[in-house]
């Protein structure tokens, strides 16, 4: 029965949920912190220091896939993908869970090719400190992209405390494109993994067209707050699609819609993303 369950969703994932393409600005990020939809794993015995599940590191699409797509991968998304119906939540909106075709033409260099990924919302950019590009209606992707974070510009950047192992890894690509950058460095193979497709796609900001489809089931089984039972995993356990998307496990599909679980508070104030700036001319 499996076998055809996934035809069906590839099916599915066919039919866009917006009525046409729309733009979106874009910037990209990794601060190991939890994020606004709780897509992590704990790195103490406390709720208050959630580490990013690796599997939101960028990985290799199926080939063949509905989408057109060269990667799967996930985003920090403003408040109107976050949750449109009330923009000033911060934590499990309706965008969590939801997933967007995206399409850009690279932008480095000489290279202007034009690339297809699926980004799954699994953490907020919010307007708040990040007006120019999450605020308003403004639709904005904050990239998953291990290596690629900006200090100077991260507000909630927790890598040296909660990821110490690869603590100086984190900020290998953060001058990148100005200096170019070896994701080599990193010791965790999804990280690494993450680090190259995205610097791959040679993309410094763009501007992307964007449309909402049905999330493929290699970034649907990710572990989130509502898959954990509504919360994070015990201490010292980490699940196999938290730890990476590139298991051999084939779970049924679920909807693309997250559930509406019972209220839950955010164990602390939830960590969100702040976008790098854009590239300087």
């Amino acid at each position: 029965m499996m076998r055809y369950i996934i035809p069906a969703l590839n099916f599915l994932a066919l039919l866009d949920v917006a009525s046409s393409q729309q733009t979106a600005t874009t910037t990209r990020y990794w601060d190991c912190s939890g994020g606004a939809c709780g897509c992590a794993f704990k790195s103490s015995n406390s709720d208050s220091d959630p580490v990013y599940c690796h599997s939101n590191a960028m990985f290799k699409a199926p080939d063949g896939n509905a989408f057109g797509a060269k990667y799967y991968g996930t985003a920090a998304v403003s408040p109107v993908l976050f949750n449109p119906s009330d923009k000033s939540k911060e934590w499990l909106g309706s965008g969590c869970g939801r997933c967007w075709k995206v399409t850009a033409a690279a932008n480095v260099g000489e290279d202007t090719t034009t690339t297809t990924v699926v980004l799954k919302g699994t953490n907020l950019c919010p307007a708040g400190p990040n007006p120019e590009w999450c605020g308003g209606n403004k639709a904005h992707f904050d990239i998953s992209a291990p290596g690629f974070d900006q200090l100077a510009y991260s507000a909630s950047n927790t890598c040296p405390e909660r990821e110490q192992e690869e603590a100086a890894t984190f900020f290998v690509c953060d001058e990148w494109p100005a200096n170019d950058c070896n994701c080599g460095q990193f010791i965790d193979p999804v990280l690494k993994a993450g680090c190259e497709n995205f610097k791959s796609l040679n993309w410094d900001n763009p501007i992307v067209t964007y449309t909402e489809v049905q999330c493929p089931v290699e970034l649907e089984r990710q572990n989130c707050w509502e898959e954990n039972g509504n919360g994070y995993p015990p201490f010292g356990t980490i699940p196999e699609f938290c730890a990476s998307n590139l298991g051999s496990s084939n779970p049924s599909p679920t909807s693309t819609t997250p559930p509406n679980p019972p209220p839950v508070s955010p164990p602390n104030s939830p960590p969100v993303s702040t976008p790098n700036p854009p590239p300087v001319s």
